[in-house]
């Protein structure tokens, strides 16, 4: 009985391992097939998004791109720029400080143009845009997942012959003005410029009618290169009607392929492990079927009851097969059991939820403190300290403080409306439009302006933001801000004590659109100080529900007002903290404090 009952298990085994193997191979071909189409899908949308993106910031930039173009054309094998660069911040700094030493009334793009400028400040400026264009594409490429990104122009290239290989066809060769890989000149630390190739148009076909037609074709061209089998996307650079050159993006088949490989293996993997552990138990209900089934349901019971074991309940479920009592019973117990499991898993999931959630907030918490400047200027002219205590994990408050260049600093405050994870994202997007607005240059009511028009463009949650900003003249003490709907600000002027500056308030930030901002201009002397704040520390409150309000702070600072910056702020949070002991924080508490020491060569 014994032997046939052996056998009969070898019998099933042999079939069940037949269907595994026919399963798995069946299942890693229809996988590898779908995900082909799948990523390669995915690939296409990703080239067309990226094209799409780098297109549109280029467009943005209209002449100023075409200038750049052209520059680089004329001036390429003399250019001189280091390969490592890694921001381009400095460059454009370097650009605007010039270009305001040169020409302290004018603006650049709108009564100063680049074919204006004298051979430094045209040099400067296409540097900076150099760095700026191939760091935007090296961050774009490795945002969309692909292998190269890169700008090519078009066209016949006989000026540039001697860059031509031998039998290259001068009329469709291709010079990358923007290169997705950066290649140092030999013998030197110089970024390599002009690399110009023949692309013979029936080779490139797509490509060509791309440039030719100034259409996007949608769909990849597959071609052999030196790095081996690759697809190209191509998108045109169209500016003012004309197509000035095609932004390309390449991916290596072979990458694709090992990924999507490797997919499939795990997906087979993780076929084969269930496939055996459902023979393997099939086999062990078959083969114990008809043994001990009371002693069964009694060793399950008790096997459950000490580890909470749910798959015991499909062990149990094999003696539920009959009509009888014992039937009836198993079947009742293995319903108890799974219902227990699921009630378990429910409370355990909701734990684990519970848990990522806060570990999400806690990342959340720790990038937004990473936005707010926490090194300050340790200078002869200036000192300055800010904190942001959130209300929530995180928070809708934010201050910033940078150089325009070396004689002008900008400070900023602000107060998204709400708190939490909406007010931060508002916050992210309301930070940065800010300072790249206010790198460009202009007046505090100018960049708020800009600001608030492109805030309102996508505003649909019709969220605002309360905004200080001033700029700060350092050699002269010459403050010019301008106040969107924010707190007032207090001043002390050397041995005095701090009041507010009362002035008319301009409305917030994404409240309306098309509206005006005033500035207000602020002369510091040595010695005087600028206190700046949201009203999360006036509007704190106490256990019996008072507010501190603006009278108690300014008793605060006026207690000692000739501390140093971080030891006033650390000093303020601190009793705000006492006096709203024991009451859930109210709103986000943030301060800055700017001591004017007064220029100093």
């Amino acid at each position: 009985m014994q032997k046939r009952n052996d056998r009969l298990v070898y019998k099933f085994g042999f079939i069940f391992l037949n269907f595994t193997i026919i399963t798995l191979v069946v299942s890693f071909l229809m996988t590898y097939v779908s995900q082909t189409d799948t990523y390669r899908k995915t690939c296409l949308e990703n080239s067309r998004d990226l094209g799409n993106y780098l297109a549109s910031l280029m467009e943005s930039e209209g002449d100023a791109f075409v200038a750049y173009k052209e520059y680089y054309l004329n001036n390429y094998r003399d250019i001189k720029m280091s390969a490592d660069f890694t921001e381009y911040i400095s460059t454009q700094g370097e650009f605007l400080t010039m270009f305001a030493e040169r020409y302290p009334d004018s603006t650049f793009g709108v009564d100063k143009f680049f074919d204006e400028l004298d051979a430094d400040l045209q040099a400067a400026f296409f540097t900076f845009n150099q760095e700026y264009w191939v760091l935007t594409f090296e961050h774009a490429r490795d945002a969309f997942g692909l292998s190269y990104a890169y700008f090519l122009i078009m066209g016949d290239q006989r000026s540039r012959i001697e860059d031509l290989e031998e039998g290259d066809d001068p009329q469709y060769c291709v010079l990358y003005l923007i290169d997705g890989e950066r290649t140092v000149k030999p013998g030197t630390d110089w970024l390599y410029l002009g690399d110009t190739y023949g692309n013979n148009r029936d080779e490139h076909l797509l490509e060509w009618m791309t440039y030719e037609n100034g259409r996007t074709i949608d769909d990849y061209y597959e071609w052999n290169n030196a790095w081996g089998h690759t697809y190209s996307y191509y998108t045109p650079l169209i500016i003012n009607g004309e197509t000035i050159g095609l932004i390309c993006t390449d991916l290596e088949v072979e990458s694709v392929n090992s990924i999507i490989i490797r997919n499939s293996l795990l997906n087979m993997v993780g076929i084969a492990a269930a496939l055996i552990i459902c023979t393997v138990v099939m086999l062990w209900f078959i083969n114990r079927f008809h043994i001990r089934r009371i002693n069964q349901l009694e060793a399950g019971v008790l096997e459950y009851t000490r580890d909470k074991n749910v798959g015991v309940a499909d062990r149990i479920e094999t003696l539920a097969t009959s009509g009888d009592e014992i039937g009836s019973l198993s079947a009742q117990t293995c319903s108890m059991m799974r219902e227990i499991d699921r009630y378990i898993k429910n409370i355990t999931d909701m734990t684990a939820e519970r848990e990522r959630f806060g570990t999400e907030l806690r990342v959340a918490t720790a990038i937004q403190k990473d936005m707010m400047p926490r090194v300050f200027p340790k200078r002869n002219d200036l000192e300055m300290f800010a904190l942001m205590s959130p209300a929530t994990e995180v928070g809708g408050d934010f201050y910033d403080y940078f150089f325009v260049d070396s004689n002008h600093i900008v400070f900023v405050m602000a107060d998204v409306s709400g708190k939490g994870v909406p007010a931060a994202l508002f916050l992210v997007i309301a930070k940065t439009l800010i300072k790249n607005r206010a790198m460009m240059g202009g007046s505090p009511s100018r960049i708020l302006e800009d600001v608030n028009f492109s805030l309102c463009e996508s505003n649909t949650q019709n969220m605002f933001i309360t905004t200080w900003l001033g700029i700060l003249t350092l050699s002269t003490g010459k403050l010019i801000c301008t106040n969107a709907g924010h707190e007032y600000p207090a001043i002390r002027h050397k041995g005095g004590k701090y009041e507010l500056i009362i002035s008319d308030h301009c409305p917030p930030l994404a409240s309306m659109e098309d509206l005006e901002y005033e500035d207000e201009t602020i002369m510091l002397e040595p010695g005087d100080s600028l206190f700046l704040y949201t009203d999360g520390v006036t509007e704190a409150k106490n256990s019996l529900g008072k507010h501190l309000g603006t009278k108690k702070m300014l008793e605060i600072l006026n207690a000692a007002p000739d501390l140093a910056p971080h030891e006033l702020l650390t000093g303020l949070k601190d009793l705000i903290d006492d006096f709203a002991r024991g009451t859930d924080t109210f709103d986000d508490i943030t301060m800055m404090c700017i001591n004017y020491l007064g220029y100093q060569k």
